[in-house]
């Protein structure tokens, strides 16, 4: 019990701090009634009639249930309607075309055969249709969420089948909800996504699941705030133009902000006091970030120079042409930081320090503290 009051209590706020009352969003639901006693918000607690009633309801559930009895898996499927709507509202309110699809849609608890594996929402713009399945993780032990612990999200059964199958014709997308922290984040589905071979995973009573690994090995979050930036921005329409010969680098930075990312002007530095900026980036929020970029023959070590230990850049960025379906970034202020320490201080990183010219850390990529990968379109891989 505490601990869904307490995933609740984090539902709640999340839903509070966007001006979504739990109350009211529930009464729009065909099952409110049943819905509000599973949830505990009712005067009187379920009586056993209740329980029959939502036994009834949920019957042919079993494998969807793992471990959970009829009122746990209850609860934790309103949870996920919650999330899914409070995505739906938020987006919705956003100016977003969307709308929600599958059977359980109008909020109605249903028997198991009547359950249907199409992904939460479908957004549309300028005739491009994305859709958007859904999915939320809560604080463990020791982090704030799971897939932050792991490294990985899971997808049970063939989720992962039905979404790349809905990749082929329309753009599809996992939006994962890290509720504690009311921070995102978005996977592209394509044809080309792979998980790791099916394999039982303890907190889906050890169900099979596919393991979808996060670039880098973390999530890359966003506050809620930006989901409406994320969709319209894989909605677009993007055009990739022929690189011009001798400024081949500075053409792939620059076109993976402005088309690839999409909502940024790029422009190259020519201000001499900022030593490492090769390139001033504005975003449609007003952000103005500070970017360094190099080449490199492979991306398996990230070459660093020593002297950015006085960097004044935001991002660093290396793109190899040999490795064209990945650019790997880092935060300058954090390398700035384990230069002075790893590498001065400690003296941990001396090992990679390149022998001959004593000004180059040649870093595995593994070592490459709070190192991002951000995949590349195929489509942007054939101007290359």
């Amino acid at each position: 019990m505490e601990r869904h009051e307490y995933k609740l209590d984090l539902v709640i706020a999340l839903l509070n701090e966007h001006n979504i009352n739990i109350h009211k969003l529930i009464g729009t639901y065909e099952d409110k009634e049943m819905i509000n006693k599973v949830l505990g918000f009712t005067v009187e607690p379920m009586t056993n009639e209740d329980y029959k009633e939502l036994s009834e309801k949920l019957q042919g559930n079993e494998h969807h249930k793992d471990f959970r009895n009829d009122l746990q898996f209850a609860r934790n499927l309103i949870i996920g309607w919650l999330l899914e709507d409070f995505v739906y509202i938020y987006l919705k309110k956003q100016g977003v075309d969307i709308q929600r699809t599958g059977n359980d849609s109008g909020r109605k608890l249903l028997k198991g055969h009547l359950a249907s594996g199409e992904p939460d929402l479908l957004a549309k713009l300028n005739g491009y249709k994305l859709w958007i399945e859904v999915i939320a993780n809560f604080p463990t032990k020791n982090y704030d969420s799971f897939w932050e612990e792991k490294g990985y999200f899971d997808l049970r059964d063939y989720k992962l089948k039905n979404l790349k199958l809905k990749s082929k014709t329309d753009r599809t997308i996992v939006l994962g909800l890290n509720v504690a922290q009311q921070k995102y984040f978005t996977m592209q589905v394509t044809e080309a996504l792979e998980g790791r071979p099916f394999s039982p995973e303890e907190k889906f009573g050890n169900k099979n699941t596919i393991k979808i690994d996060f670039p880098g090995g973390t999530p890359t979050l966003n506050p809620v705030e930006k989901m409406q930036y994320s969709v319209k921005n894989v909605l677009r329409n993007r055009v990739y133009k022929p690189l011009q010969v001798g400024y081949e680098l500075e053409g792939v930075i620059t076109q993976y902000f402005e088309v690839s990312r999409g909502f940024c002007i790029a422009t190259v530095n020519t201000d001499k006091d900022l030593l490492h900026v090769n390139m001033k980036v504005t975003t449609d929020e007003a952000q103005l970030y500070y970017v360094y970029y190099q080449e490199a023959e492979n991306n398996h070590t990230v070459n660093i120079p020593v002297d950015h230990i006085m960097n004044d850049y935001d991002f660093g960025f290396q793109f190899s042409f040999n490795d064209k379906g990945r650019i790997i970034y880092w935060d300058g202020s954090t390398i700035k930081h384990h230069i002075l320490y790893n590498l001065k201080q400690k003296k941990v990183w001396e090992q990679w320090l390149d022998r001959e010219t004593k000004s180059i850390l040649q870093l595995p990529m593994k070592y490459v503290p709070g190192v991002k990968v951000a995949r590349l379109s195929e489509d942007f891989q054939k101007i290359m």
